[in-house]
């Protein structure tokens, strides 16, 4: 869209959404996949994933947890994920009084052995492209709470497939989570629409077949 504004001519520009492998990223037992990670399988898991840098806020997610726990009771959070505001980010736990419920398992190369444990995703991030951690989490059936951006938009369908929230802002940050993490049904119901909707838009082979009709079109 922005390339259009830009003057470019509609018919030259395509846009081909991420992909991913919708057999690898799939559904799996929520307590052996806590057990696995060394997660406490009496608590509800939620999640988030990325590089550890100030524009994913996760420092936010961190702060509002203690409010979370108040509303919601044994919840666990995982942090997945490296970069350079791992350990501010471990000093704000420690602040918050929450701390002995987050872990930080650093970098996963094994992703699909992560998701599964997961009652939910948050996604809070200020700027985004196309996030293939949603569309990972969406493919094992976990709902996401996310940033209400425009790169999430494209694939979070609020109310369907997860929530969104107004970005950078806390409170409704933790009234969505909170809301999700009380309705087992509609989160579950959320998580299977989700699977649905990697399946038929988001397949990592749709992708690669996107790319190759551009060349096609493009080599004539």
């Amino acid at each position: 869209a922005d390339l259009v504004r830009a003057g470019l001519p509609a018919d030259r520009v395509t846009a081909i959404p991420n992909g991913v492998d919708t057999e690898r990223f799939a559904p799996a037992p929520v307590e052996e996949a806590k057990r696995r990670l060394g997660l406490p399988v009496e608590r509800c898991v939620v999640g988030m994933v990325g590089r550890l840098n100030a524009v994913k806020r996760f420092d936010m997610v961190l702060r509002v947890l203690p409010r979370i726990q108040n509303r919601c009771g044994s919840i666990h959070l995982v942090v997945v994920g490296d970069g350079e505001e791992r350990h501010r980010l471990e000093r704000i736990a420690e602040e918050a009084g929450c701390a002995e419920r987050v872990s930080f398992l650093g970098y996963r190369s094994r992703m699909e052995e992560v998701y599964p444990a997961l009652a939910l995703l948050i996604h809070p991030s200020l700027s985004e492209g196309m996030s293939n951690v949603i569309l990972e989490a969406m493919a094992c059936g976990v709902p996401v709470v996310a940033s209400d951006i425009p790169a999430n938009r494209e694939v979070v369908a609020d109310g369907e497939t997860g929530m969104l929230f107004r970005a950078g802002d806390a409170q409704d940050l933790c009234g969505k989570v909170a809301e999700l993490l009380a309705a087992v049904g509609q989160r579950q119901r959320m998580g299977q629409r989700a699977r649905q909707q990697v399946v038929q838009r988001f397949r990592f082979e749709a992708m690669v077949e996107g790319y190759r009709r551009v060349y096609r079109n493009f080599l004539g």
